[in-house]
């Protein structure tokens, strides 16, 4: 049976992890099960070794050639009495797309909005926990792409320096997402570090100066 949580289980083994990966413009991917011919979540066991971000990771890229954000909400738990352990399900936002490895059970990413996704499941399997799953996820899909909306974004300053080095990025907003300090011999420097968030999104992030960044008006 299928149960919210907003935390991972603590009380038997968590043995598999899926999700509901989120795009910037508020869609939902899932993939199509070769095998299964449906629609299904992204993810599945967590192999020896392994904990449930780097299991989660794997399969991302194995299933759906996609890059998650480090921050996962979990949002539904489903025990398995025959092993007695849970597979859980959250949701991240979409990092970046790389390509699809071959030789998987999925033909790839399926991307929809919410609506068309509960529409779609319905008509090829009926009312499903699959259909629980998606209103789960729309909720705090909300929440977590309302975060972004007010967090303070940046641009990169109309400098030759930054049009040397990051020419595709000069139009980009980019947000904060942490900072270094650069030891020299003979002095310290601050660097900021800032994430891309379009149009040309790369998926990584860049080291710059204070010096070279400014706010973007909202």
């Amino acid at each position: 049976m299928l149960r919210p949580i907003n935390e991972y289980p603590k009380d038997k083994k968590v043995a598999g992890i899926h999700s509901l990966p989120i795009t910037e413009d508020g869609s939902v991917i899932f993939v199509w099960d070769i095998n299964e011919k449906t629609l299904t979540t992204v993810g599945g066991r967590i192999e020896e070794g392994e904990d449930l971000d780097s299991a989660l990771n794997r399969e991302t890229i194995e299933e759906a050639g996609i890059e998650l954000e480090d921050k996962r909400i979990p949002i539904a738990s489903w025990y398995w009495d025959n092993t007695d352990t849970y597979t859980v399900f959250v949701i991240a936002r979409v990092k970046k797309y790389v390509n699809l490895p071959v030789g998987f059970e999925t033909s790839g990413r399926v991307v929809m909005n919410f609506e068309t996704a509960r529409q779609l499941i319905t008509k090829l399997e009926g009312i499903s926990h699959r259909i629980e799953l998606l209103n789960l996820a729309e909720q705090e899909s909300i929440k977590l792409l309302n975060q972004r909306v007010s967090e303070q974004l940046y641009r990169l300053k109309d400098k030759n320096e930054n049009r040397f080095l990051h020419p595709n990025l000069m139009n980009d907003r980019f947000r904060v997402i942490g900072r270094q300090t650069l030891v020299q011999d003979s002095y310290e420097q601050e660097l900021i570090q800032i994430e891309s968030l379009g149009p040309s999104y790369t998926g990584g992030y860049i080291l710059v100066s204070p010096n070279d960044i400014q706010k973007v008006k909202t």
